[in-house]
């Protein structure tokens, strides 16, 4: 109550009446506001308060404020109204202003996975780790996916190279990337020797090779380290075959694997040609010869293993005329390819002498005598001198000019 007190006044009569005074509720304004990302759960909201006296604080409030909002752990990025309600005091009238839940973007991890290729190929398809989504959610729910690229070309050299990652979307989501690394491994490359072929007693010859996975239209030109090409074959290795063996090549961008070839000595070819020979009818066959060409490395025909054998059909009685000498094909030599040249036996007529003389050159003179082959028919003629006349020949011929066969020695 409030009591009054009065002064004296001369013209007046005081009369005091106590009044009462009345304290109201100070008015206190609650509000609260909250900041979380998105798929968390709703923070515990922090109230503020406006209107406390005399240093008075939340300690005041016999009932404590309830806030709620709409928003969910699912819900997504934006802002939601906090409702108030609850609070009581006894020297406060409380009101309420809402406040505001804003949920931000969530982290998103995107990392490039590690990825690895051959030389010379195309970049694979790179695939991404996600790290950081909520609520059970996947890749789904963006709304433009990561674009992954590299400065790796089908032509870089073996090395790694890093993988950067950029471009995703997604409404709920703040995209974070972790560059990968590319990693380009040596192509396989297989170098075979390619087969080669040479004659006994040959030098061996300028071994080849064939390169197989060469990329990028590339040639053995890449190649930093020639290979090396060896064979155990020399000169005068037999007749077979050898492997040619690669090694030591090196390359920058491959992996190098080798394949032997094969090295094959044939035969040398060796010429053995029979000799001609002639002889006299009724003769025996000479020893007939042999011409050997061909030999390598300085060889003779003591290293073969066989000689043809050498045959004619010619006897002592043989008819004179030519026959053939014949190497049959029954010879053998491991290094050697036998070309055969047969021969030819000359079996040559027998030769006699007709020998004519005149018994007296004074009368006439006689000619057509000489060497001739056996059954050749020949003439004689007996030529007499003026005033004589030819009589006969000493077998009682008496023709001038007569022909004779050649059958022996003969003098008329």
């Amino acid at each position: 109550e409030i009591v009054p007190t009065a002064t004296v006044d001369d013209n007046y009569i005081i009369t005091c009446k106590k009044g009462v005074l009345t304290i109201e509720q100070a008015p206190l304004t609650i509000s609260a506001s909250a900041t979380r990302e998105y798929g968390e759960e709703n923070p515990e909201f922090t109230f503020i308060y406006s209107g406390f006296k005399n240093n008075e604080n939340s300690n005041v409030l016999t009932s404590v404020p309830q806030a709620y909002t709409t928003a969910k752990k699912t819900s997504p990025v934006g802002t939601y109204p906090v409702y108030i309600s609850g609070a009581s005091a006894q020297n406060y009238s409380c009101s309420y202003e809402d406040g505001t839940l804003t949920i931000t973007k969530a982290p998103l991890t995107i990392t490039v996975q590690p990825a690895s290729r051959e030389y010379g190929e195309n970049n694979p398809e790179f695939s991404f780790a996600y790290s950081g989504f909520k609520n059970n959610e996947n890749s789904d729910v963006l709304s433009t996916l990561p674009q992954a690229t590299t400065t790796a070309t089908q032509t870089s050299s073996v090395g790694t190279y890093s993988i950067s990652a950029a471009g995703a979307e997604a409404q709920n989501y703040n995209a974070i990337y972790v560059d990968g690394i590319l990693t380009i491994t040596k192509a396989p490359l297989t170098i075979s020797a390619k087969p080669s072929i040479r004659e006994y007693g040959d030098e061996n010859s300028t071994f080849e090779v064939q390169c197989t996975g060469l990329k990028n239209e590339e040639s053995s030109d890449v190649l930093s380290v020639r290979p090396q090409i060896t064979t155990t074959a020399t000169p005068s290795s037999t007749v077979g075959t050898y492997p040619i063996y690669v090694s030591s090549a090196d390359a920058l961008n491959y992996a190098i694997s080798y394949e032997e070839g094969v090295l094959t000595i044939i035969k040398a070819p060796l010429t053995i040609r029979a000799l001609d020979a002639t002889r006299k009818r009724l003769e025996e066959n000479p020893q007939f010869q042999l011409s050997i060409t061909g030999f390598k490395l300085g060889e003779t025909k003591e290293v073969l293993e066989q000689l043809p054998t050498i045959q004619c059909d010619a006897n002592a009685n043989s008819p004179a005329g030519t026959y053939p000498i014949v190497l049959l094909n029954d010879g053998y030599a491991a290094n050697y390819e036998y070309n055969l040249v047969n021969g030819i036996l000359t079996i040559e007529k027998l030769q006699f002498t007709i020998t004519v003389l005149s018994e007296d050159e004074s009368m006439g003179t006689v000619s057509g005598g000489g060497t001739y082959d056996e059954e050749e028919t020949i003439n004689i003629y007996a030529t007499p001198k003026v005033h004589h006349h030819f009589v006969k020949w000493n077998d009682d011929n008496k023709n001038v000019k007569r022909s004779v066969v050649v059958t022996q020695n003969v003098e008329r």
